[in-house]
């Protein structure tokens, strides 16, 4: 056994302290019983039962990946660096039951786990939590687009579950998920995630919104044009659609006006020449 592991990323580091078991190792969704100690950003925590990959908060998930190294009744020491802030901690691995891996489970099982994380991710947005928000969705559309579809002949239902509902988890996920770097102002991944909302619902007016938006910003007046003008006749009384237009308007008319301006001024040069 390995008496010392760092992650790839160089910001996890373990050394071993007490060697487990030897078999194997937990994984995503395995059921642990730990106790932690020594930590200088958390409490004590004896036999606490964690699931890995559902937890909030970057020192858990950091956990959650050392977690992944252990073997049963393994002791160690974790140094973790959280952008610049140093955590250390002692964790002991009691015991884990597995759920199964997320490559066995069916489509109704992957449906209810990325539901769960939807959820989740909703709980943390609205407590302004944006980064575990955006965790959240995007494990849960890691998980729901592992679901394989024919796409030559695709069934109406998968494992009790409807496509179309699947495909509606899937909008939707996007949909959060642009929703989040909507918030952070960056623009070109709102452009890439509601274009992929489009592709299920192409009439979703929150994301034709936020695409208009999102074109505006980035300064490409005639698609902002398209997307909000689209969302507006779906949704005459969306105030913000509205006045997000009469700005995309007012830019392509001042730039219908230097275009012109520039023409007037080509052509009287050539009347001179």
């Amino acid at each position: 056994m390995m008496k010392h592991w760092t992650s790839p990323d160089n910001k996890i580091k373990k050394e071993v302290l007490t060697p487990g078991k030897s078999g194997d190792k937990p994984s995503e969704w395995c059921q642990c019983t730990i106790t932690i100690t020594e930590s200088t950003q958390l409490p004590n925590l004896t036999n606490k039962t964690v699931i890995i990959g559902d937890s909030d908060g970057e020192i858990w998930r950091a956990i959650d990946i050392g977690l992944t190294t252990m073997c049963e009744k393994e002791r160690a020491k974790f140094i973790i660096n959280l952008n610049g802030t140093i955590v250390s901690l002692i964790l002991e691995l009691h015991n884990f039951k597995s759920n199964g891996l997320i490559y066995e489970w069916d489509a109704s099982r992957k449906y209810e786990m990325a539901m769960h994380h939807k959820d989740k991710g909703k709980e943390c947005f609205l407590q302004n939590n944006n980064k575990d928000a955006a965790f959240r969705f995007t494990k849960a559309l890691k998980i729901i687009l592992s679901v394989p579809i024919d796409v030559e002949s695709p069934p109406e239902v998968i494992d009790g579950i409807t496509v179309k509902n699947i495909n509606c988890l899937k909008a939707t996920l996007f949909n959060n998920l642009a929703t989040c770097y909507f918030k952070n102002q960056q623009w070109s991944m709102v452009i890439d995630l509601c274009n992929k909302v489009l592709s299920y619902d192409k009439d979703n007016v929150k994301a034709l919104y936020k695409i208009g938006v999102a074109y505006e910003n980035d300064r490409n007046f005639e698609k902002a044009y398209e997307a909000l003008t689209k969302a507006l006749k779906l949704d005459p009384d969306n105030r913000a659609s509205a006045e997000h237009l009469a700005c995309v308007k007012e830019e392509l008319k001042k730039a219908e006006s230097r275009v012109n301006n520039m023409m007037k001024k080509m052509f009287v040069g050539a009347l001179h020449n």
